[in-house]
């Protein structure tokens, strides 16, 4: 089972001192580009001993990018060129800004398509067509991560994971909320890609990422 580290820091010194404490904990570290120059994305991806997923996010997907959607755009295909082995880009984007994307990317770089839903989780039947939509965007790995309410919603995204893996779909499945935190130890199980670990709980990225210890203690019971 893989996991990845997110790093979501203002500052350049911050970013550097994460991927050192990180160094190789991990299998990949999720950088967010949000208010980093482009021109220095090189110099922190190179700093990486992980595979790096490059992520530049806007307000509407809690982010700080304040520019354009096509700078947005930009600025994954400058971290992928600097080196980034995967771009995460949220469904939600333009299709048109998609197929820019994924014709212009190095062949080395995955292109992750994600999609967050911070309200619910929603019917197995929906969440397929989601998935379909991602796949038909080109998609090399398909992210879902929706809010958990109840239990019953764990269940669901552990058959969305199945039933994805069973198709030979590269997915990535996760929880949100204190009630998600089980699928972010179960979907792996089933064949999510990878889950997101959080160094501490002040750097989680989202509600109910688990921790580096936490993982680490589950993983060695």
């Amino acid at each position: 089972m893989k996991i990845a580290v997110p790093i979501r820091e203002d500052r350049i010194t911050d970013i550097k001192r994460r991927l050192k404490a990180v160094d190789r904990a991990a299998d990949f570290v999720e950088i967010w580009l949000d208010t980093i120059p482009p021109e220095k994305y090189s110099e922190i991806i190179e700093l990486a001993h992980l595979s790096v997923i490059a992520v530049c996010k806007a307000s509407n997907e809690r982010g700080k990018f304040k520019g354009s959607e096509k700078e947005r755009i930009e600025s994954l295909l400058t971290a992928a060129h600097a080196g980034a082995k995967f771009v995460d880009c949220g469904l939600h984007t333009s299709p048109a800004l998609i197929t820019y994307l994924r014709k212009n990317l190095p062949k080395r770089t995955k292109l992750i398509i994600s999609h967050h839903d911070w309200k619910e989780t929603s019917s197995i039947g929906a969440l397929e067509k989601i998935v379909a939509r991602a796949e038909k965007r080109g998609a090399d790995i398909i992210k879902i991560a929706t809010s958990v309410r109840s239990w019953a919603d764990n269940v669901t995204l552990f058959e969305l994971t199945r039933r994805a893996a069973a198709r030979g779909i590269k997915i990535i499945v996760v929880g949100m909320g204190d009630k998600g935190r089980l699928s972010r130890l179960g979907c792996p199980l089933l064949g999510s890609y990878l889950t997101y670990v959080a160094s501490t709980p002040k750097q989680a990225t989202a509600p109910g990422q688990i921790t580096l210890r936490e993982w680490n203690e589950w993983r060695n019971k």
